[in-house]
């Protein structure tokens, strides 16, 4: 993690007024930062050049979800430190936005000092997680007595920890050199069995399963 003072950040939202408490959080976590916002998808990948030190990342935009453009950054190999800021605090939020690479993931129920806080814990490679967030995260680590609708095959385990690290149905496909077709009945199968209807319900059941994904 880079540990030099960020001066230039991106906020990704669309309410004026979060993007408003979400800049003075960033000017009291690092002074004289420079600010750009984006309300919109669009905008934010124009305003990524030049490249800022920093990006505050919503969720539920006009055009679209913050995670796709989160996706679009770490996916390029890009460094640039990515937090989600959000209402969200469910499963089916959070953990699509860690698999797709977020940095950290902070709810908007803080007061502005306090946030500002979790932010300066990127500087020293700490990961800025709302309290709630991090017991949820940490709780997900502990193995479910719950049975598995029916057991997985060796072949669904291989691509459940395949999937839940973020991989598509086609690299799934081009790792085990298996057809598309094929991958993606193997993700419906462990759909099935799990009992889960979404990746990221899967990637959820599958740790609090206790297994290795």
């Amino acid at each position: 993690m880079n540990l030099r003072p960020f001066t230039r950040a991106l906020i990704l939202e669309d309410l004026e007024v979060a993007q408003q408490w979400l800049k003075g959080a960033l000017e009291l976590a690092f002074p004289g930062i420079k600010v750009r916002i984006a309300a919109s998808l669009a905008e934010g990948r124009r305003c990524l050049l030049p490249l800022p030190d920093i990006a505050l990342i919503d969720l539920k935009l006009p055009d679209g979800d913050g995670i796709e453009l989160l996706r679009e950054i770490k996916g390029s190999g890009n460094p640039l430190p990515c937090i989600v800021t959000t209402i969200y605090d469910d499963d089916r939020h959070l953990f699509p936005a860690l698999t797709a690479g977020a940095d950290g993931y902070l709810l908007k129920d803080h007061d502005q000092e306090d946030l500002a806080n979790e932010l300066q814990r990127i500087l020293v490679g700490q990961p800025p997680l709302s309290p709630g967030i991090a017991r949820r995260v940490l709780s997900s680590f502990t193995p479910s007595t719950e049975p598995l609708v029916e057991p997985l095959t060796p072949r669904q385990l291989q691509v459940l920890r395949m999937i839940a690290q973020g991989r598509s149905i086609q690299q799934v496909a081009d790792e085990l050199s298996i057809s598309y077709h094929t991958a993606a009945s193997h993700i419906r199968g462990i759909y099935q069995r799990l009992g889960v209807t979404s990746r990221a319900e899967a990637t959820a059941r599958a740790i609090k399963l206790g297994l290795d994904t």
